[in-house]
C-alpha cells in the first residue's frame, strides 16, 4: 500500500495499491490521528498552525496549553470542557467564631459544586451572619439563595444567601443552629 499527500477529505492524503513502505505506516499512523472531529493533544501553538482544508467547523482539540477540550465553531476556537479542580481546592475564610472542616469544595466548567462543614464556636447563628467568604474565582455570577442543613438535632433546613462578592450568610436560620453542612448539589455559576 502506497500514500499520495493529497486528493483525501479534508486536505488529508489518500492510501493506494502502489508496494508498502515504512514511511508508508508512518502515514497511515498521521492520518488516522487526523481523521474524525478530534486532533489532540495539542499545544496553542500547534492549535493556532491548524488551517486550510484541516481547520473546519466541528473539528475538535485538547489544548494542553489552556488544560481544556476546544471546538471550532467555523469561526474560531470555544471552550467545551476543563477538568474539574480536586475537592478541596476551593478554599474559603470563615467567618466570625465559625469552624470551616471537611472541605470538599470545588470548581468544574465555571460552577462551584460540593460540600463544607461549619461549626460556631460559641453561640447559635443569627440571621444575616457571615458563615464564610468564598475566595475570587469561586464566586457566584449575581446572588443565589440555597437551602442548607443545621444542628444540633432535630436537624433542619434554612436558606444561605450565597453572594457575588463571595460572602456566604445565613438567612432567617431556626434558632439554636450551632453547626451544619453547605452543600452545593445544585451547581452555582461563577462570575
Amino acid at each position: 500500500m502506497g500514500y499520495t499527500a493529497s486528493g483525501g477529505p479534508r486536505g488529508l492524503g489518500v492510501f493506494n495499491t502502489t508496494p508498502s513502505t515504512a514511511a508508508d505506516f508512518n502515514k497511515l499512523v498521521e492520518l488516522i490521528g487526523r481523521v474524525g472531529n478530534y486532533r489532540g493533544p495539542v499545544t496553542e501553538t500547534e492549535r493556532d498552525a491548524i488551517s486550510g482544508d484541516e481547520l473546519y467547523e466541528g473539528l475538535k482539540v485538547y489544548n494542553t496549553t489552556a488544560d481544556a477540550l476546544e471546538l471550532y465553531d467555523g469561526s474560531g476556537w470555544v471552550i467545551t470542557w476543563v477538568p474539574a479542580t480536586s475537592p478541596g481546592s476551593v478554599v474559603p475564610v470563615a467567618g466570625s467564631s465559625v469552624t470551616l472542616s471537611n472541605n470538599e469544595l470545588y470548581t468544574r466548567d465555571g460552577w462551584l459544586l460540593g460540600t463544607i462543614d461549619w461549626s460556631l464556636s460559641s453561640g447559635a447563628l443569627s440571621h444575616g451572619q457571615t458563615i464564610l467568604t468564598l475566595p475570587v474565582g469561586a464566586r457566584p455570577d449575581h446572588e443565589y439563595h440555597a437551602m442548607v442543613s443545621a444542628s444540633p438535632s432535630p436537624s433542619s433546613l434554612f436558606q444561605l444567601v450565597i453572594e457575588s462578592g463571595g460572602l456566604v450568610k445565613a438567612n432567617q436560620p431556626t434558632s439554636s443552629r450551632t453547626a451544619g453542612r453547605i452543600a452545593f448539589t445544585v451547581p452555582i455559576p461563577l462570575a
